[in-house]
Protein backbone atom coordinates (compact mmCIF):
# COMPACT_ATOMS: atom_id res chain seq x y z
CA UNK A 1 0.00 0.00 0.00
CA UNK A 2 3.00 1.92 0.45
CA UNK A 3 4.44 2.17 -2.56
CA UNK A 4 2.35 3.76 -5.24
CA UNK A 5 3.53 1.69 -8.35
CA UNK A 6 2.45 -1.56 -6.61
CA UNK A 7 -0.83 0.29 -4.89
CA UNK A 8 -2.01 0.90 -8.66
CA UNK A 9 -0.90 -2.22 -9.53
CA UNK A 10 -2.22 -4.58 -6.51
CA UNK A 11 -4.79 -3.08 -4.49
CA UNK A 12 -7.57 -3.51 -7.52
CA UNK A 13 -6.80 -7.13 -7.34
CA UNK A 14 -6.70 -7.53 -3.97
CA UNK A 15 -9.94 -5.59 -3.20
CA UNK A 16 -12.08 -7.50 -5.86
CA UNK A 17 -10.96 -11.00 -4.14
CA UNK A 18 -11.93 -9.48 -0.73
CA UNK A 19 -15.21 -7.58 -2.00
CA UNK A 20 -16.05 -11.24 -3.44
CA UNK A 21 -15.39 -12.95 -0.10
CA UNK A 22 -17.58 -10.47 1.78
CA UNK A 23 -20.51 -10.26 -1.11
CA UNK A 24 -23.73 -12.12 0.23
CA UNK A 25 -23.76 -10.29 3.74
CA UNK A 26 -21.02 -12.42 4.98
CA UNK A 27 -19.41 -9.85 6.87
CA UNK A 28 -16.76 -12.51 8.76
CA UNK A 29 -13.76 -14.07 6.53
CA UNK A 30 -13.06 -17.27 8.76
CA UNK A 31 -15.38 -19.95 10.62
CA UNK A 32 -18.45 -21.63 8.85
CA UNK A 33 -20.93 -19.44 7.48
CA UNK A 34 -23.41 -18.26 9.52
CA UNK A 35 -20.91 -18.27 12.63
CA UNK A 36 -21.02 -15.13 14.30
CA UNK A 37 -17.49 -15.23 16.46
CA UNK A 38 -15.34 -12.82 15.32
CA UNK A 39 -11.96 -14.73 14.42
CA UNK A 40 -8.48 -13.19 14.64
CA UNK A 41 -8.44 -13.16 10.65
CA UNK A 42 -11.28 -10.72 11.01
CA UNK A 43 -9.74 -8.76 13.70
CA UNK A 44 -6.11 -8.31 11.40
CA UNK A 45 -8.33 -7.40 8.30
CA UNK A 46 -10.91 -5.45 9.26
CA UNK A 47 -8.24 -3.53 11.26
CA UNK A 48 -6.17 -2.10 8.09
CA UNK A 49 -9.12 -2.45 5.74
CA UNK A 50 -10.60 0.53 8.87
CA UNK A 51 -7.63 2.63 8.47
CA UNK A 52 -7.49 3.32 4.64
CA UNK A 53 -9.98 6.04 4.86
CA UNK A 54 -7.58 7.54 7.52
CA UNK A 55 -4.42 7.14 5.53
CA UNK A 56 -5.48 6.76 1.97
CA UNK A 57 -8.13 9.17 1.55
CA UNK A 58 -7.69 9.36 -2.25
CA UNK A 59 -8.32 5.38 -2.57
CA UNK A 60 -11.88 5.22 -4.24
CA UNK A 61 -13.88 2.39 -2.61
CA UNK A 62 -16.92 2.83 -4.51
CA UNK A 63 -16.16 -0.44 -6.56
CA UNK A 64 -15.83 -2.26 -3.41
CA UNK A 65 -18.97 -2.07 -1.92
CA UNK A 66 -19.07 -4.92 0.95
CA UNK A 67 -15.84 -4.09 1.39
CA UNK A 68 -17.51 -0.05 2.63
CA UNK A 69 -19.38 -2.16 4.50
CA UNK A 70 -17.07 -3.81 6.37
CA UNK A 71 -15.53 -0.50 7.04
CA UNK A 72 -18.30 1.37 8.41
CA UNK A 73 -19.21 -1.96 10.62
CA UNK A 74 -15.41 -2.46 12.36
CA UNK A 75 -15.82 1.67 12.81
CA UNK A 76 -18.76 1.48 14.53
CA UNK A 77 -17.79 -1.74 16.97
CA UNK A 78 -17.65 -0.30 20.28
CA UNK A 79 -13.84 -1.29 20.51
CA UNK A 80 -12.93 0.63 17.86
CA UNK A 81 -14.75 3.43 18.86
CA UNK A 82 -12.92 3.31 22.45
CA UNK A 83 -9.45 2.05 20.95
CA UNK A 84 -9.94 5.33 18.12
CA UNK A 85 -11.38 7.19 21.36
CA UNK A 86 -14.21 8.22 20.37
CA UNK A 87 -16.24 6.84 22.71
Amino acid sequence: MFVPANREREFPQLMGVLDELLAGGRSLLAGPWGDPTWSVADCAVNAYLAYLPIFFPQIDLIPYPNVQATIAATQARPAYQRGMGRA
